[in-house]
């Protein structure tokens, strides 16, 4: 699994950017709400090199751009589809 580097983000920086993001996402829908949310150059260059396709959660999106696995427990139910 490719990642990149979080540039010292945090699990709730990426949470703020992408709130409002509904899962599963295609990564253009996640760049495009971190555009909506303001997020910084950064932030948006890290969300532009995730690997096309879909996204099922935001856990998931964290793990892709190589925070640790599990840094999106405390935001269970962030975004989800019911």
């Amino acid at each position: 699994m490719q990642q990149t580097s979080t540039g010292g983000r945090s699990p709730n920086e990426i949470a703020q950017v992408l709130k409002g993001l509904n899962f599963p996402a295609q990564k253009d829908e996640v760049v495009h709400q971190a555009e909506a949310n303001q997020a910084d150059g950064g932030i948006l260059d890290m969300l532009r090199h995730l690997p096309p396709g879909a996204y099922n959660s935001l856990a998931e999106v964290m793990e892709r751009i190589g925070l640790p696995s599990g840094a999106a427990d405390m935001l269970k139910g962030f975004g989800s589809r019911h």
